[in-house]
Formats: structure tokens, C-alpha cells, sequence
């Protein structure tokens, strides 16, 4: 899902004690799917540095017995350190997990290095990590580019990520798969948004294997 308040962090000072919350709700709009996704988001700094997390759910029908519910459960929580001797860098320890109505998604613990991409408007961020999932069958990598872009005198904004990360198979070879979720939001009054974004994937889920996949999707986000 979009994780827009990693990119946030991007372009909030660091050393000040800051926090935001915001709650989405998402209506895939592809024929594969078409049901709604809510997401809840998190991000506070503190004189080290940043914790981000968010929580997503998706309600489907999966057993197709005429009623939506929720139906899957994922959430990623990631810690930014900062140190002066590596500045600009930071360092980043993230756990991903989840479960599905057919059994756990499989944990991944994620450590390495982040770099801010400043732009002429807004912000970039880069992470460089090494990706340790559920009963691994050797090491794996990721890394991750967020994005932040304002423009329209501030009402309208550009952001998204881009994750390419590599599985390793049970005969060792590896595979790569790639996620991404650019997003475009309008502010309507305050602190209510709509949005209009696309989910894209390759090797993702695992059953498009070798394929790209494009799903469009509806969304409003308010921000507390």
C-alpha cells in the first residue's frame, strides 16, 4: 500500500517531536477486484529520529458467499536512526507481517541504510536494505525509492514508492519482484483528500508470477 507518510518524513525536520496520523480508505477499481482497502498510518519523530508504521485491510469476498469482510491484514513498522557521523544518512530497522483468510502473508525483518533525495519542490527518499524473510533459504535485498511532489500552490500533490526486492527460491535461485504505488491527492477542505492511484506489480502477487499487473484504485485520506 501507499506509504506516504514514509515520504513525509522526508521533508519534516528530524529534530523536532512531530506526529501525524491519517486513516484512508482505497476502492480498487479493477474487474479482478473491486472492494475496498482501509489503511491507517503513523508517523512520530523524536530526537533520534522517526518511527512510521501503517496497518491495511482488505474486504473482500473471498470464499464468494455474497457478503464482503475483512479478509486480509498487513502492516509494516519501520524505525529511522539518525547519527552525525553518517549524516545525511540514517539508519532503518522495519518488520513487515500479516495474515489472510487462507493463513500468515510470512514475516520479514529489513535493515540497512536510508538517503534524502532533495528535490526543487518537495522531496526523495532511498533505502538500501538487506531482507531476512520467514525461514529464509539465504539472504535477500531490497531497495526502496519514495516520493514526495506538491504543486497547484500546495493543493495538489504527487507522491508515491517504488520497492524492487529479490525472493530467494527453494532451488536457491532468486526471483525479483517489484511493487509500486504512484498517487495523486487533491486537498478538498482541510484536512479531508481524494485520490486517484494505480498499484504496480510484477511478480506480484506470487500467482502473477513473470507477469505485470496495473490496478487502478479510488481513494479519500483524512488527516488528523
Amino acid at each position: 500500500m501507499l506509504r506516504t507518510l514514509v515520504v513525509a518524513m522526508i521533508i519534516l525536520p528530524m529534530a523536532l517531536s512531530v506526529s501525524g496520523q491519517n486513516l484512508q480508505l482505497h476502492y480498487e477499481t479493477d474487474q479482478d477486484r473491486q472492494y475496498p482497502v482501509a489503511m491507517l498510518e503513523m508517523y512520530k519523530f523524536d530526537n533520534w529520529g522517526g518511527t512510521y508504521w501503517f496497518i491495511t485491510m482488505d474486504f473482500t469476498d473471498p470464499l464468494e458467499l455474497g457478503e464482503k469482510s475483512l479478509s486480509l491484514m498487513y502492516g509494516e513498522i519501520a524505525r529511522y536512526i539518525n547519527f552525525k557521523l553518517i549524516n545525511p544518512l540514517s539508519l532503518t530497522l522495519q518488520y513487515n507481517d500479516g495474515v489472510a483468510f487462507w493463513g500468515p502473508m510470512g514475516r520479514a525483518w529489513l535493515g540497512g541504510v536510508s538517503y534524502p533525495l532533495p528535490l526543487s519542490k518537495g522531496a526523495a527518499q532511498f533505502d538500501l536494505l538487506a531482507r531476512v524473510p520467514q525461514d529464509p533459504d539465504g539472504l535477500d535485498g531490497q531497495v526502496t525509492l519514495a516520493w514526495f511532489y506538491p504543486f497547484g500552490e500546495g493543493k495538489l500533490q504527487f507522491v508515491g514508492y517504488w520497492d524492487t526486492w529479490t525472493e530467494t527460491e527453494a532451488d536457491g535461485n532468486k526471483s525479483v519482484v517489484i511493487l509500486s504505488e504512484p498517487q495523486f491527492w487533491y486537498n478538498v477542505w482541510e484536512n479531508f483528500d481524494l485520490g486517484l492511484g494505480v498499484e504496480l506489480g510484477y511478480n506480484f502477487p506470487v500467482f502473477n508470477a513473470e507477469e505485470w499487473k496495473l490496478y487502478p484504485n479510488l481513494s479519500m485520506r483524512w488527516n488528523f
